[in-house]
């Protein structure tokens, strides 16, 4: 995983992770402090009026451009029933444009390459009502696409 916020594409459809820390607000400590056994010692920082933390992405630094290998939706809805469902490239391509993906001078030649990045990697709607859920159902999902055919 590269980041939960913002990841810049190439124009070869190449994602370049940037090694941004985690802003953590306070609703999410609690349920991450198993996850993240050094949530505890992060200073805490007042951002625009709320507490949060900052930590270090774990796992390797990715310093050179990756082929996305999924991607994935999530949808946080307290009451909801949890879902694992495959999106479109059509859908993908919706779903990048309405969250505000910041596409500057688009051109013709840019949109076709939108498109070709959004049926790239398989594409999977993630909704669920609290993380234990949600670390079930992406678990499931990377142990059958790992298991042989």
């Amino acid at each position: 995983m590269l980041s939960d916020d913002v990841i810049p594409v190439t124009p070869s459809g190449d994602l370049l992770g940037l090694g941004l820390p985690l802003c953590l607000k306070a609703g999410s400590w609690p349920v991450l402090r198993d996850c993240r056994p050094d949530l505890p010692q992060a200073q805490v920082v007042m951002r625009y009026g709320q507490p949060v933390r900052y930590l270090p992405p774990a796992g390797r630094a990715v310093t050179a451009g990756v082929r996305p290998g999924l991607l994935l939706f999530p949808h946080y809805q307290p009451d909801g029933t949890p879902r694992w469902t495959r999106l479109t490239p059509a859908q993908v391509l919706q779903r990048v444009v309405a969250a505000e993906a910041v596409i500057r001078d688009l051109t013709q030649a840019k949109l076709e390459a939108l498109a070709r990045w959004a049926g790239a990697a398989p594409a999977f709607a993630l909704t669920y009502p609290d993380l234990d859920h949600a670390l079930a159902l992406v678990r499931g999902r990377l142990a059958a696409t790992a298991a042989p055919v």
